[in-house]
């Protein structure tokens, strides 16, 4: 899902206007428009405040994969979050790993 589809999917959720996160972000009516469909992309300052607008994660925001949607604690703390691991083909440390 990109940050425009969670935009929308977000605002709808909270049975927001486009108006009404607009206000509360800076920003135009038609700029939340154009983010929702995939036309432009909010300032990192505006993607900080939809964090905390929505209560959710930057990392939920900018990642594109369908994870489970961490949300944020009005004390700050997130819940529901995954942890992933990778490693990289020979990088484990060893020296000897194909």
């Amino acid at each position: 899902m990109t940050l425009g589809e969670k935009i929308q999917k977000l605002r709808k959720e909270a049975g927001l206007s486009q108006e009404e996160p607009s206000y509360q972000l800076g920003a135009s009516r038609q700029a939340v428009r154009k983010w929702e469909y995939g036309n432009g992309y909010p300032e990192t300052e505006k993607i900080v405040r939809m964090s905390k607008l929505f209560h959710v994660s930057l990392d939920y925001l900018l990642n594109e994969e369908d994870a489970i949607k961490p949300e944020i604690n009005p004390d700050g703390k997130e819940r529901n979050i995954k942890f992933y691991t990778c490693i990289r083909h020979g990088e484990s440390g060893d020296k000897n790993a194909p």
